[in-house]
């Protein structure tokens, strides 16, 4: 929708304007148009607006008749159009040369052409386009925003998005785990295949210098980001990325991969409105989340501490979380390893220390959630404490598997910690929970005596 100084050239007066020098700046956007009144005019230019002068202000100053190119290089100007004949009838040599130097279009028109054939066309292409953005910017916001109070969730904005802007969609979150994806067909790109692979982007990408400092950039901007590709990191592809945002707060990053060229305008557009919602979704996915944590953490206390009461109780509180506890359940007990002399080499304050350990309860969920759907999981001091089902036609029937995904997670976070997992007797029954929990703390309790970690 933007208009170019080459497009203005084909409306109104601008027909008959002449092209003296600045020809490679002709793809220059114009946003506004303004008239050189006083030399001042120029310190209130701002980028992309063209300026037109009869050379009244400069008539009788060289210097400024010298530098004005170079200050409208400064500002960013569209171009200038300059009626030159009754105050400055020889263009200065100087400001040709600058305007083909610095690319700034310098064009003549006639002196029987008004500005207001000038001004007319185009502020109206300007006044259109802005009008016609602004609509399409209110469907689309409206389109994303009756999806989230459907509660169609995150795979339907991230669908919807990419359909479109005819792209590939990936969301992840801060700790770079897939949150949903809208993949197009018959693109290539080597790292939406590993994410897609991974559930999130590889260990050796989100590491990379040039990665982190992108996404650093991307967060302080607050905005959408146009990013080349990475192709020794296998991103062959540009990408648009921007942040999701809850005020301070970084929840994720939403990124459009190959996007057509004729969309790119589109896509700034809706990416910003879908990360909108879906910073709101997220939001409350996790106040729901929470909610639900605090209601299942106080059954697995019981259960730990052998609190619950009588069995036909506990299993009506589960069947009420709509869980099922009658099968047969993995007890893992996660533990920061040193976890004290970790907090005291890195002198984290007491604030620090709760947001490391709420953000390792979100690694380990994470982890679990890709395994075992359903289940169990609570904070204990400095442990993450999980229980999965474990059917008798399960693949690890030990939850090792787990256990190692577990440490595997952990260690590709940005937490700088290790854990180590011991894993319980197989409990049958919600009298079993209390021995298999004390047994494992024994195990934890072993390997720190004997200085062990990351086991």
């Amino acid at each position: 929708m933007a208009l170019t100084v080459r497009e203005a050239m084909a409306l109104g007066g601008l027909r008959r304007g002449e092209v003296l020098a600045g020809a490679s700046g002709l793809d220059r956007t114009i946003t506004w148009v303004k008239v050189l009144e006083s030399p001042e005019t120029i310190s209130w230019l701002a980028e992309g607006e063209l300026l037109l002068t009869v050379a009244f202000a400069i008539k009788d100053d060289q210097a400024a008749q010298r530098d004005l190119m170079r200050n409208l290089a400064r500002v960013g100007s569209a171009g200038l159009v300059i009626k030159p004949e009754r105050y400055l009838p020889q263009i200065p040599e100087d400001m040709l040369g600058q305007a083909d130097q610095y690319k700034i279009p310098l064009i003549r028109i006639p002196p029987d052409v008004s500005y207001l054939e000038i001004m007319n066309p185009i502020l109206e292409r300007i006044i259109n386009a802005q009008n016609t953005q602004l609509r399409r910017s209110i469907e689309i916001h409206t389109q994303f925003t009756h999806l989230a109070l459907d509660g169609q969730g995150l795979d339907a904005i991230v669908k919807t998005l990419g359909e479109l802007v005819e792209s590939s969609i990936a969301l992840e979150d801060v700790n770079f785990h897939l949150l949903a994806s809208h993949v197009v067909p018959g693109v290539t790109d080597k790292h939406r295949q590993q994410t897609l692979a991974h559930h999130g982007t590889p260990l050796k990408v989100r590491q990379a210098a040039a990665i982190k400092n992108m996404l650093q950039e991307v967060v302080r901007g607050r905005a959408p980001h146009k990013v080349p590709p990475f192709p020794e990191l296998g991103l062959t592809a540009p990408r648009i990325i921007t942040p999701v945002l809850a005020g301070r707060e970084n929840l994720g990053y939403l990124s459009i991969i190959d996007l057509p060229q004729h969309l790119e305008e589109l896509a700034m557009m809706a990416v910003e409105h879908a990360a909108t919602v879906i910073a709101l979704e997220m939001i409350k996915q996790r106040e729901v989340a929470e909610a639900e944590d605090r209601v299942r953490g106080e059954l697995v206390d019981d259960l730990l501490n052998g609190t619950f009461g009588d069995q036909a109780n506990v299993q009506r509180r589960a069947r009420h979380l709509r869980y099922d506890l009658s099968v047969p359940h993995r007890l893992l007990v996660v533990d920061v390893d040193h976890f004290r002399q970790f907090i005291k080499e890195r002198r984290y304050e007491e604030g620090r220390v709760i947001a490391v350990k709420h953000q390792l309860f979100q690694v380990v969920t994470g982890a679990v959630r890709r395994l075992h759907p359903r289940h169990l999981v609570s904070a204990h001091s400095d442990s993450v404490i999980v229980l999965v089902p474990q059917p008798p036609d399960t693949k690890d029937p030990d939850g090792e598997a787990l256990a190692a995904r577990i440490r595997e997670a952990v260690a590709e976070s940005e937490l700088g910690i290790t854990v180590s997992v011991s894993i319980g007797r197989l409990c049958s029954k919600p009298d079993d929970f209390k021995p298999a929990f004390t047994e494992a703390q024994r195990a934890l309790d072993l390997m720190v005596r004997f200085g062990k970690r990351e086991q």
